[in-house]
């Protein structure tokens, strides 16, 4: 099985994935592909719920790749993905 891997991060006072999101993590799984996804936000409900529907989606804490400590974020408009790029 083919495995994708990809990180999400939702900072406090965001609402979370979107539906686009939503929608291409379920296509892959849909499409047989293996999801590991590292992210910082391990309780959250729409990643809990497709660990519980979804044999091939994986959630995995960030914290394995790097500390959120050392978290950070462009305040320029780039966000996060000054981060996850990085």
């Amino acid at each position: 099985m083919t495995e994708i891997s990809s990180f999400w991060y939702t900072p406090k006072g965001y609402k979370g994935i979107g539906l686009m999101e939503i929608l291409t993590i379920k296509s892959w799984l849909d499409h047989g592909y293996k999801f590991h996804l590292y992210t910082y936000n391990l309780e959250d409900k729409i990643f809990l719920k497709f660990q519980e529907l979804f044999d091939n989606f994986i959630l995995k804490d960030a914290n394995e790749i790097i500390p959120f400590e050392e978290y950070f974020s462009d305040d320029r408009g780039a966000g996060v993905a000054a981060f996850s790029d990085f």
